[in-house]
C-alpha cells in the first residue's frame, strides 16, 4: 500500500516522462520558429510591442533549457543530480524569459504574463523545482515591477506586479489541491486494500469451513469404517492391508487438520503457534515419552507470523516428533521455539545413539522425513542442521520472519 508521498512521486515521474518525450519537444521547437516568425510580420510586430530579435532570445533560450533538461531525462534518468539540476535550471531559464519578453512588450505583454503564470502553475505540480517556482513565480515579476515602476512605467507596474501576487496565490493553491488528491488517492488504495483483504479473509474462513465440514467429515468416517472393517476380517494380509489403509487416512486427516487451522487465520501470534504445534507433537507421543516445549520471545512486539510459515513449523515439528517416536526410543522429546530477529525451531530427544556415518546416510536420501523437512526449509530461506548429541539427535533450524511466498498460504 502506498503513501501519498510515493503517488505524488509516481505522478510527478509520469509526467516528466510525458513532457519529456521527443514529440513535445519537436512541438515545442516548432512553436518557437512560428512565435518568431509572427513577430517579422510588421503589423504584429505594432501591436504586441514585442521585436523579432528579443522574441529570438527569449524562446531560443526556453528551447535550449527544455532541450538539455528533456536530453538528460533520457539519458541518465530523474533520479540523477544532472537531472535534477537542469530541471531548475530550465525553471529559472523559462520564467526569466517569459518577463524579460513580457517587460519588453507593449500590447503583447499581458498574454506573455498569462503563459508566466500558468508555467508556475504548472511547475508546482511537477518536476524536482517546486519551490524553486514558487521562489521565481513571485520573485521575477516583482523584480520586473520594480523596474517597471523605476522607469515610470506604472501599467507595466502594477501589471507584473498582478502577475506575481495572482501567481503566487495559484501555485499555493494548486499545490494544495494536487497534495489533497495524492492523499485522497492514498486512502482510496488504502481502503481498497482492506476490502480486498477482507474479501481474502472470508474466503478463507469459508474455504476451511468446507475442509472441515466436508472433507474432514468424510475421511473422518472413511477412517472408522476402515476400523471396523480391520477388526471384522480374519485373513491377516487383508488386516495389514486395511491397517495401511487405515493408516494413510488418519495422516490425512491430521494434515488437513493442520491446513483448516492456518487458513482460519492469516496470521498467528507465537503463543497461538506454540499452542497448537504443542498439542499436535503430543497426539504423536505415547505415553512413555515425555514431551517438553519450551517458548522463548525476545521480540514481543514483532508483528505476527503468516499462516503459511505457521503451517510449515507445525508440519516440521510433526515430522521431526514421529521420525523420532517411530525410529528411535526417546524417553523424552524437547521441543524449543526461539523468535529474535529469526524464528528458530529446535528439537532433541535422547533417542537410540545416531552414528555420524548413519546420520549422513539417512541426511543423503532424497526421500523420508528428514530430506523433507530440508527442502521445506530450502524454500523458507531457512537453515537446518542436524547433529548426534547424547545419544540422540538435535535439529535446528532457524527461518526468517517471512519466506518466499509466505503470505499465498
Amino acid at each position: 500500500m502506498r503513501s501519498s508521498n510515493e503517488i505524488a512521486r509516481d505522478r510527478l515521474e509520469a509526467f516528466d516522462s510525458a513532457e519529456r518525450s521527443p514529440v513535445a519537444l519537436l512541438l515545442l521547437l516548432l512553436l518557437a520558429i512560428l512565435v518568431v516568425g509572427v513577430t517579422t510580420i510588421p503589423a504584429v510586430e505594432r501591436h504586441f510591442g514585442l521585436s523579432t530579435r528579443v522574441a529570438a532570445l527569449g524562446t531560443g533560450a526556453i528551447v535550449a533549457a527544455i532541450s538539455a533538461a528533456t536530453i538528460a531525462h533520457r539519458v541518465v534518468g530523474t533520479a540523477s543530480a544532472a537531472y535534477q539540476r537542469l530541471d531548475r535550471i530550465e525553471t529559472i531559464t523559462i520564467q526569466v524569459a517569459l518577463a524579460v519578453m513580457a517587460r519588453a512588450a507593449e500590447g503583447g505583454a499581458p498574454l506573455l504574463w498569462l503563459l508566466f503564470v500558468a508555467h508556475s502553475l504548472v511547475g508546482a505540480q511537477s518536476g524536482n523545482s517546486q519551490r524553486l517556482t514558487k521562489l521565481t513565480t513571485f520573485v521575477v515579476p516583482l523584480a520586473a515591477s520594480i523596474h517597471a515602476a523605476a522607469a515610470s512605467e506604472p501599467l507595466a507596474a502594477v501589471l507584473a506586479l498582478g502577475s506575481a501576487l495572482s501567481g503566487s496565490f495559484l501555485v499555493v493553491i494548486g499545490q494544495g489541491f494536487a497534495n489533497r488528491v495524492n492523499e485522497l488517492s492514498a486512502e482510496r488504495e488504502r481502503l481498497a486494500a482492506t476490502v480486498t483483504a477482507l474479501e481474502v479473509e472470508k474466503e478463507r474462513r469459508r474455504i476451511a469451513r468446507d475442509l472441515h465440514d466436508g472433507i474432514a467429515g468424510d475421511l473422518s468416517a472413511l477412517s472408522v469404517r476402515l476400523e471396523d472393517l480391520r477388526r471384522g476380517v480374519s485373513d491377516e494380509e487383508l488386516r495389514k492391508g486395511l491397517e495401511v489403509l487405515h493408516g494413510r487416512t488418519t495422516g490425512s486427516i491430521d494434515e488437513l487438520r493442520s491446513i483448516v487451522w492456518a487458513l482460519r487465520a492469516p496470521d498467528r501470534e507465537l503463543e497461538e503457534l506454540a499452542s497448537y504445534a504443542e498439542l499436535r507433537c503430543r497426539e504423536l507421543c505415547p505415553r512413555d515419552v515425555r514431551l517438553t516445549f519450551r517458548v522463548v520471545d525476545r521480540t514481543p512486539d514483532a508483528d505476527p507470523f503468516s499462516g503459511h510459515l505457521c503451517l510449515s513449523v507445525v508440519r516440521m515439528l510433526q515430522e521431526l516428533v514421529r521420525n523420532a517416536c517411530r525410529h528411535a526410543t526417546p524417553t523424552s522429546i524437547e521441543v524449543e521455539l526461539l523468535r529474535g530477529p529469526d524464528l528458530e525451531v529446535i528439537v532433541q530427544h535422547d533417542g537410540a545413539p545416531h552414528l555420524a556415518d548413519t546420520l549422513e546416510a539417512v541426511l543423503a536420501l532424497r526421500d523420508g522425513g528428514l530430506a523433507n523437512l530440508r527442502q521445506r526449509v530450502r524454500e523458507l530461506s531457512g537453515r537446518a542442521s542436524f547433529d548426534a548429541v547424547d545419544a540422540g539427535l538435535r535439529v535446528h533450524v532457524t527461518l526468517p520472519p517471512e519466506g518466499p511466498g509466505a503470505r499465498a498460504g
